[in-house]
């Protein structure tokens, strides 16, 4: 591609390539800098735009880049000091108080004495077994939410299944706790049922005593 010097009116030529670097389509996109004595500007088509300044000798030095040289020294002040005291974290001092004691005086009372009945019956028998029936009556003026019944088989009665309520056995010595749905004994007669299956024992005797947390039951 030739450098055409823009002080002789196209009488003589440089050329600015060589064999193994050339330039797209040009076409018209090349002008001399009406500002700027001896400089040219070349569009390449596609490679961007060059330019070339006259030097003394014949041979002009061409710069292949263009002249982007904008100092982006626009200061990113736009990140404003942040000094504001983002005072907005509101002291939570507020004294979270609200875990209220959960001492609902409705748990009920355990039963005083001769407040409670428990009628203990045989369903069925069958040898080596039996289904056990019990019956608990608050007799109390004082509902009871929960609840455990205590006895002991006489005769080495072993309980296999129960429903109403969980058994636990050591021994001769049962211990029965209320289930979600027989957990309330209403005051002044409220009852629960609980049933189980039993290996008999030697002669499958009926208990003698109950307690009703803790305290003593009436039988009947």
């Amino acid at each position: 591609m030739p450098y055409r010097p823009p002080d002789d009116a196209g009488l003589s030529w440089v050329r600015i390539n060589d064999d193994k670097h050339q330039y797209g389509n040009i076409g018209e996109a090349i002008t001399g800098d009406p500002r700027i004595y001896g400089r040219v500007y070349i569009g390449t088509n596609g490679r961007g735009i060059i330019y070339g300044d006259r030097q003394s000798s014949a041979s002009p030095s061409i710069s292949t880049s263009p002249s982007a040289s904008a100092s982006s020294s626009a200061s990113a002040s736009a990140s404003p000091s942040r000094s504001a005291s983002s005072s907005a974290s509101p002291s939570r001092s507020a004294t979270s108080s609200a875990s209220p004691s959960r001492s609902p005086s409705a748990s009920a009372s355990s039963s005083a004495p001769g407040s409670c009945k428990v009628a203990y019956a045989i369903a069925g028998q069958w040898p080596g077994g039996f289904q056990g029936a019990v019956h608990i009556t608050n007799t109390g003026s004082t509902a009871i939410n929960g609840w455990t019944l205590t006895w002991t088989f006489p005769s080495g009665q072993v309980i296999t299944q129960m429903w109403g309520g969980v058994p636990s056995q050591t021994g001769a010595a049962v211990s029965v706790a209320n289930v979600n749905y027989t957990a309330t004994l209403s005051a002044n007669g409220g009852s629960q049922d609980i049933g189980f299956l039993a290996n008999a024992g030697s002669s499958n005797a009926v208990p003698t005593s109950f307690k009703l947390n803790g305290v003593a039951c009436a039988i009947g």
